[in-house]
């Protein structure tokens, strides 16, 4: 296909010849500058050798910039009634493998066994509603070695400026721990069909690979001391191990019981999850 599907027309004719619009449930907004696609695949690092893996893809605005540099892309799409569409429009790319579920409820290693010899990547335009419980569930992934990562402007510069109070939540504590991250362009809502409501920022997340702890259990401490979170740690921690218990683990590493969970850095929180 020699137009880029990340244009006005382009996206238009697609989805007037399937008389198809996009789902505000979903979080499809369509990218429509096609220069904006080839600056977020040329940042990626992409090569001949890389496997991509794209949740929503949309009609394949991003998906034919991946696939004229990548070995594979394997896109996940939660929609039926899109993927003929997207099926159309990457009808010239024989790289591409377009699956049909939500990916929140696939086994990610299930799709990627057969290339753990190669990079595996995630490039993608995540649907706002779940980014948060996209990147959760990625960033632990031992065969991945980046994600970069279309997101709100806002969720974006919260994990930017973490660093405790009010910005701290589970998603910029995994983003601490798993990943190095930084931010790669801005992108204007203007640069979208529909057009949502606000700006965007591009993130790359290089993985880590810590090897010390379970991400089922990290995650599951992080919720507890973040209940509440006008509550102290005591308060949010006993609720968890009871109070006993609480008192004695704040006592060990030496925390304020009048802490709140924003105020505890990363190593902090994985030694309570240790004496857990």
């Amino acid at each position: 296909m020699d137009q880029r599907i990340a244009t006005v027309d382009k996206t238009m004719e697609i989805m007037v010849h399937f008389s198809f619009n996009p789902k505000k449930r979903y979080g499809q907004n369509f990218l429509i500058n096609s220069q904006v696609t080839s600056g977020i695949v040329n940042k990626c690092g992409i090569t001949k050798d890389t496997v991509v893996i794209e949740i929503g893809p949309g009609i394949g605005a991003l998906t034919q910039e991946l696939a004229e540099k990548a070995y594979k892309v394997i896109c996940f799409e939660i929609d039926d009634g899109i993927i003929i569409p997207l099926s159309y429009a990457m009808d010239d790319y024989h790289n591409v493998d377009i699956i049909n579920k939500d990916f929140l409820k696939i086994n990610l290693d299930e799709y990627i066994g057969d290339y753990l010899d190669r990079e595996i990547i995630v490039v993608s335009n995540l649907p706002y509603y779940i980014t948060s419980d996209i990147l959760i569930a990625l960033f632990p992934n031992k065969h991945i070695s980046k994600v970069v990562a279309m997101m709100q402007k806002e969720e974006a510069h919260r994990i930017l400026k973490s660093c405790g109070g009010k910005d701290e939540n589970k998603l910029t504590i995994f983003a601490k721990y798993f990943t190095n991250f930084e931010a790669l362009m801005e992108i204007s809502k203007n640069d979208f069909f529909p057009k949502p409501n606000i700006d965007s920022t591009v993130m790359k997340f290089e993985f880590k690979h810590p090897k010390e702890i379970d991400p089922n259990k990290f995650g599951y401490v992080i919720d507890g001391l973040f209940l509440q979170r006008r509550k102290t740690i005591l308060n949010n921690l006993s609720k968890v191990v009871g109070k006993d218990k609480a008192t004695s683990i704040l006592g060990e590493i030496h925390i304020s019981q009048n802490a709140r969970a924003e105020d505890l850095c990363v190593d902090q929180i994985v030694e309570i999850m240790k004496r857990i």
